[in-house]
């Protein structure tokens, strides 16, 4: 069914991207635990979906998200680090 709604796959990515957004743009804020939280679950939620999901679009989203490798960086103790969409790409499209 999934299949059948017209831009299926961005939805997720947009919501991704979004999320990573906020949490670039709020690197000093005091509820940056927050946002990486949302960042983390909408990263969860959107590639356990797209993993099932075999399209063209599906392919096309997470091709883009192969070039996008931010982790945080210096700004972002290493604990905190998440794996770059790069990474979760390459999962995702394994699993198809």
């Amino acid at each position: 069914m999934l299949l059948a709604i017209p831009s299926h796959a961005e939805f997720y990515r947009d919501r991704i991207l979004a999320a990573q957004v906020e949490v670039k743009e709020h690197l000093d804020s005091a509820d940056l635990g927050a946002r990486l939280g949302r960042y983390t679950n909408e990263k969860t939620a959107g590639f356990e979906t797209l993993k099932h999901v075999p399209s063209a679009e599906t392919v096309r989203v997470l091709g883009e998200m192969l070039a996008d490798d931010w982790t945080g960086g210096l700004e972002l103790q290493e604990n905190v680090r998440n794996s770059p969409l790069s990474t979760c790409a390459v999962v995702a499209l394994g699993n198809l």
